[in-house]
């Protein structure tokens, strides 16, 4: 007779989302109104294991692969829209951003991540969902 128990491995599954902590492209704190009376912003984003996350990220490499083109030979040139590329990559951000706390941007997130001055937010976030260990659990990143 052979008996089935049940495991939990729970302990080693990846959490769903994880919070940023936005840092200024000079490397301090970004506080948001000032750094005086300010609070820190906090982006809380969906991590790689998470259906927003995979969905974002298929329609970002479904762009990328409809801009490809073909040339006669067979080679693969790449499409130089750069506009409809940054509009992609912003679409992406969204869909993998929960909420931004302490940063009340006029127009929302759209608006925020198609703020070209504003780049190094992106950047922090896609910088941080590479990292799986800031989805781990109990790791000293999360």
């Amino acid at each position: 007779m052979t008996t089935e128990t049940t495991q939990d491995f729970s302990a080693f599954f990846l959490s769903n989302t994880s919070a940023v902590e936005i840092d200024l492209p000079n490397g301090a704190p970004m506080m948001y109104p000032d750094a005086d009376t300010g609070k820190r912003v906090v982006a809380h984003v969906y991590g790689p294991s998470t259906e927003q996350f995979v969905k974002a990220q298929d329609a970002l490499n479904r762009f990328v692969s409809d801009g490809l083109r073909f040339r006669k030979n067979g080679a693969v040139k790449p499409m130089t829209d750069t506009v409809a590329a940054h509009e992609a990559d912003a679409k992406f951000l969204v869909a993998i951003t929960d909420r931004i706390d302490n940063f009340p941007f006029p127009g929302g997130l759209i608006q925020l991540f198609r703020q070209r001055e504003l780049k190094y937010i992106g950047d922090q976030i896609r910088a941080h969902v590479s990292d799986l260990g800031n989805f781990f659990p109990g790791s000293a990143k999360s």
